[in-house]
């Protein structure tokens, strides 16, 4: 069995959505589903359509405390 793990530091897509440019698509899906709920009730939204999160630029783990550790010097 293959283990799906989510990040949300990746907006809760598995690596394999991010790696391969899959990401894109399945956030528009999402916004897709939350419109259509909203539509049907907007009273759980207090009448605010929800948006997916979008994917940032740049993820890190373990991020460096500074420029110093990310150049090594």
């Amino acid at each position: 069995m293959i283990e799906v793990h989510q990040h949300t530091g990746i907006v809760l897509l598995i690596s394999e959505m991010v790696h391969y440019g899959k990401a894109e698509e399945v956030i528009r899906k999402r916004n897709e589903v939350l419109l259509k709920a909203f539509l049907e009730h907007q009273d759980r939204f207090k009448w605010k359509v929800p948006k997916a999160q979008e994917l940032t630029n740049v993820v890190l783990f373990n991020s460096p405390k500074s420029e110093k550790d990310i150049s090594g010097g």
